[in-house]
């Protein structure tokens, strides 16, 4: 009797301890789901871009955007989309910009989610739909120790493809950023490769080339992407690069008062 008593006590226990377990691993699920729900709500809640391409199926927009294709630079990366160049370029030239951006991304580099490269934001943006003032790509540094062939190879498809689906529109090409300090032989001969083969592929291509030029401003701890200050001096940069080019009329923005304004085609 006595056996048969404890017996009992201890299948009682046992279930006792399993339903503890259970309710404990429930919660312990729950806790995991809702972590996983503020992850995945805080990641998918990053600012936008200063503009989004419209959908493809949509009708095209009223005006002539500025289009810029890119990576981190143009992403924000630093500081955010709407401290970045774009935005600040767009806002000096009196258009509208509408960006697509990916960390990482490079002529050959996909980047972030592999959503590259430059030649896949490209053609996702239907760039004849959009009919921009003209188009800019910046990408490079994301492709530094690449292949010089495979690098000539992507660049000269990338500027064809984007020169014969816009044959009157002009292309700008800003090329690499350098981690600060000496440029890397591997970076500049990345530089010279993109260079090259752009210029090969369209005589027309503008080029802006932060390596060569110079190009300072202040970056955050990476020693790379610029701050909100920074991005308003490559803005500068790029600014001064289009009225050199002769792609903006004379004026000083951000820090004047009388912005630049896009001459005729």
């Amino acid at each position: 009797m006595l056996d048969t008593v404890r017996r009992r006590t201890s299948r009682l226990h046992a279930t006792r301890r399993r339903r503890v377990a259970l309710v404990t691993g429930s919660g312990v699920a729950a806790a995991i789901a809702a972590a996983l729900l503020v992850v995945g709500t805080l990641t998918s809640s990053a600012a936008p871009a200063p503009s989004s391409f419209p959908p493809a199926a949509g009708p095209p927009p009223v005006d002539h955007p500025l289009v810029v294709l890119g990576a981190s630079i143009s992403a924000g990366t630093g500081s955010s989309p709407e401290q970045a160049w774009p935005a600040m370029v767009g806002h000096c030239l009196g258009h509208r910009v509408l960006v697509g951006a990916v960390p990482g991304a490079g002529y050959v580099a996909t980047g972030r989610g592999e959503q590259g490269p430059v030649a896949r934001l490209a053609r996702e943006a239907d760039l004849a739909r959009l009919d921009p003032s003209f188009v800019v790509l910046q990408a490079g540094h994301n492709d530094i120790g690449t292949s010089p062939r495979t690098l000539q190879a992507a660049v000269t498809s990338t500027v064809t493809a984007v020169s014969r689906e816009l044959p009157r529109t002009h292309l700008v090409l800003i090329t690499v950023f350098a981690h600060v300090g000496v440029p890397s032989a591997e970076a500049r001969a990345t530089d010279a490769t993109i260079v090259a083969a752009a210029r090969r592929a369209d005589p027309r291509v503008v080029v802006l080339d932060p390596l060569a030029e110079g190009w300072s401003f202040p970056r955050v701890a990476d020693g790379l992407h610029p701050t909100a200050a920074g991005q308003r001096l490559v803005a500068d940069h790029v600014l001064d690069g289009l009225v050199r080019v002769g792609l903006a009329g004379p004026g000083t923005c951000p820090h004047g008062s009388s912005p630049p304004r896009l001459t005729p085609s």
